[in-house]
């Protein structure tokens, strides 16, 4: 592994000897790697770009959420159409390798989502979520990052999509690399192998729902 853990290459590397250690599983520092990319570039505006473009997208969930909640009924649910809001409803019963929708919290959806809603997002596709008139009050660097955009306002599907280039053009690239390095593959491997991951991939934004017996207690994650 490369000394420097604080360079680019140094987190992803790091990252690849927990998943060794720890049976696939990585904590990946967020802001670190955001601040290191800034610095690799050589930009004044890169890492506050990033920053807010997931600031937009935790915003754009945590409303999609709730309106889904809300207009969501049980007829629509237990047939898996699209909700009132035109979310697409995931079914259990197909391939969760290809979900693409909104999953409740519930065991059905697989055991680790029992206390996790959730949109999932495969194989490059996405979804819209019409939040006019249902945006929530932000402050502070929400609200800032918010009414910077062209176009001031919450959009679903927008947000998602800049959430993914960086998620996938820097966090997953760069895993994916740093185990090319760790097994001595060559370069583009799984690229090669495998074809594009934007088009072959999934990714998840997803809220713990939690019983306390006097209501539901919801937390974003």
């Amino acid at each position: 592994y490369r000394n420097d853990v604080d360079s680019l290459d140094g987190i992803f590397d790091q990252s690849v000897k927990e998943l060794e250690l720890n049976g696939g599983f990585s904590l990946l520092p967020l802001q670190q790697i955001i601040s290191s990319v800034s610095a690799h570039s050589h930009s004044k505006t890169i890492s506050h770009d990033m920053e807010c473009a997931v600031a937009r997208a935790f915003s754009s969930a945590r409303s999609a959420f709730h309106l889904v909640r809300e207009t969501l009924s049980e007829k629509s649910h237990k047939n898996y159409s699209k909700s009132t809001c035109g979310v697409p409803l995931i079914d259990p019963d197909t391939d969760s390798g290809s979900w693409t929708g909104y999953h409740n919290a519930s065991e059905i959806n697989g055991r680790y989502n029992q206390f996790r809603e959730g949109f999932v997002f495969s194989n490059g596709q996405l979804f819209d979520v019409n939040l006019e008139g249902h945006n929530e009050v932000r402050e502070g660097n929400e609200l800032e990052c918010i009414t910077e955009k062209s176009h001031p306002g919450i959009n679903f599907e927008e947000d998602m999509e800049e959430l993914f280039h960086l998620m996938h053009n820097v966090v997953a690239d760069g895993v994916l690399k740093a185990i090319e390095r760790r097994l001595s593959l060559p370069p583009l491997y799984f690229h090669d192998q495998l074809g594009p991951t934007k088009s072959s991939s999934q990714w998840h934004t997803k809220r713990y729902i939690i019983d306390t017996g006097r209501g539901n207690v919801e937390q974003n994650a």
